[in-house]
Formats: structure tokens, C-alpha cells, sequence
């Protein structure tokens, strides 16, 4: 089970990384992160620290489409989770 926890621990801090360095990229006017890119980083489980990168940054709140995908992805993890967690 921690080895879970640890999984979604580094994704997290990996994908709150590509958004900081996407933003910068953004503010400097620099070829960006693809957000396909992102969303694979979500769907490996970095979900959390997009949303938490999201806020903190403010980067990519006000693209609808993008945050129903990330809103998609990461109601997918938590019943995975859930299911995980309670089958146990």
C-alpha cells in the first residue's frame, strides 16, 4: 500500500514541476510543455499535483477544456483508488 502512496507522491511532484516550467515557459513566450504531455503525466498519476500545481501557479484554470479532462482524469483515480483500497 505505501508503495502506492509513494507512486502518487512523485508523480504529483513531477507533474507540479511541468506545469512550473510550463508557465515559465509561457511568461518568457517559449515553445510550451504539449498538453498532451500533461495529461499523460495526469493519467500516470500525477493528477494531484495538478490540481494543486494549477492553483498554486495559476496556470491553465481558465482553459475549460483542459480542466474538464483534469477533472475527468482525476475522478478516475480516486475511484480506482477507492476500489483499491476497499477491496482489501
Amino acid at each position: 500500500m505505501m508503495t502506492v502512496i509513494y507512486y502518487y507522491l512523485v508523480m504529483s511532484v513531477l507533474t507540479a514541476i511541468a506545469f512550473f516550467v510550463d508557465k515559465r515557459l509561457a511568461i518568457l513566450d517559449m515553445r510550451r510543455i504539449p498538453e498532451k504531455w500533461l495529461h499523460c503525466l495526469e493519467l500516470l498519476g500525477g493528477w494531484a499535483g495538478a490540481l494543486l500545481a494549477s492553483e498554486l501557479f495559476k496556470h491553465k484554470r481558465q482553459k475549460q477544456s483542459y480542466m474538464i479532462v483534469l477533472y475527468g482524469i482525476s475522478l478516475l483515480h480516486v475511484l480506482l483508488m477507492t476500489m483499491y483500497f476497499f477491496a482489501k
